[in-house]
């Protein structure tokens, strides 16, 4: 995923349909650290700061309520003091239904 969105310095993270951080562009850690046995963390509770903005943004914006075909388009998103494109995608797999975002600077 890092190859990816490193041209153009941007994120990238999947997420199981209920939120749950699988993968990402960054190397912050997907398991939370307890004293328990280890969970997946949120994307809202991401250590990077973009995509737990954006993922923050995502929820705020859409709720529970993505548009039905899970996908979402947006040129002009400010997330802390920076616009960014947000694009996400749906891939409906039989066992795990994935959500993918990808976020890019408009500086680029």
């Amino acid at each position: 995923m890092k190859e990816l969105v490193d041209k153009h310095s941007g994120h990238m993270y999947l997420t199981s349909q209920k939120g749950y951080l699988l993968a990402t562009s960054t190397n912050d850690p997907l398991l939370t650290n307890s004293t328990k046995k280890p969970k997946l963390k949120m994307a809202v509770d991401c250590d990077n700061e973009v995509i737990r903005e954006g993922a923050t943004w995502l929820q705020k914006t859409y709720g529970n309520n993505f548009p039905p075909s899970h996908e979402v388009h947006v040129e002009n998103a400010r997330l802390g003091h920076q616009q960014y494109y947000i694009d996400s995608f749906f891939l409906n797999l039989k066992k795990l239904p994935l959500v993918g975002v990808i976020i890019l600077p408009r500086k680029h």
